[in-house]
């Protein structure tokens, strides 16, 4: 059961607070740099879903705890296979909820923000990062694709040619980067982050819900969930495959024996 909204509380590896009318979620497991494990990823589509229609939410922030912000979806697991995916209810996957969120969502970046932690993010309406944070779409160095909407949020963000540098490669892009070619919005101290992203997300919080509904849907490409379909089944086939496996099996042994 959810604690109530109007209270602090910790399910697994999620927070859930209220301040105000901004309703902040934290990925909230820094032993594994908030790796977003199976029960994450659903209690964040379940909490998105019941917050969804209440009148009380003017805004959501999406943080995380410890130094840094995501290293995405949890790699030790056993990766999903195609048949589960492609029965799965996109209806209350995280990004597409996040994206389709009807309040004004900010996301706060802090250290390292990762595969399916920045496809979270990317989610969001605005991305605020620490000026240590960094970027990265690791998936193709294990084989695989993005999984969870990525591809489409990075293009409808960064543009074509940046989106594809960046999946193409796996390269690192640190937070002045990221500025420059708008896969972020703002940068700001490390020190100040948490309280920057705070004071816009209430400051959103209060704008006209008639207004904010419009803007948000002006700017909505309603092709995403066409988009997040396709990059669920490609990404099913894809962790399918043999050379994923290794690729995987590789990466866990190099993490295992020290490697970065």
């Amino acid at each position: 059961m959810h604690p109530p909204v109007n209270e602090p509380g910790r399910i697994g590896r999620l927070g859930i607070s209220r301040h105000g009318k901004v309703v902040v979620l934290t990925l909230d497991h820094p032993p594994t740099r908030n790796a977003i494990d199976e029960q994450t990823f659903r209690l964040i589509g379940e909490t998105l879903t019941g917050l969804q229609d209440d009148p009380e939410v003017g805004a959501l922030l999406l943080t995380a705890a410890g130094p840094h912000f995501s290293s995405g979806a949890d790699i030790k697991e056993p990766l999903p296979i195609p048949a589960d995916l492609a029965a799965q209810d996109l209806a209350v996957h995280p990004a597409a909820l996040l994206y389709g969120f009807g309040r004004p969502t900010v996301a706060a970046i802090q250290g390292c923000c990762v595969g399916g932690g920045l496809e979270l993010a990317l989610a969001a309406d605005i991305r605020i990062a620490a000026d240590d944070a960094w970027f990265r779409f690791a998936e193709i160095t294990v084989g695989l694709p993005t999984g969870w909407g990525g591809g489409a949020l990075l293009k409808a963000a960064v543009g074509r040619a940046y989106a594809l540098d960046l999946l193409l490669t796996g390269r690192w892009v640190d937070a002045r980067e990221a500025a420059a070619i708008g896969l972020v919005t703002r940068v700001c101290p490390s020190a100040d982050l948490g309280g920057n992203a705070l004071e816009l997300a209430a400051e959103l919080a209060v704008r006209s819900p008639d207004a904010v509904s419009a803007i948000k849907a002006a700017v909505r490409d309603d092709d995403f969930p066409v988009a997040l379909r396709a990059e669920v089944q490609n990404f099913g086939t894809a962790a399918a495959s043999p050379e994923a496996a290794r690729l995987i099996e590789a990466f866990l042994a190099g993490r295992a024996g020290g490697q970065r």
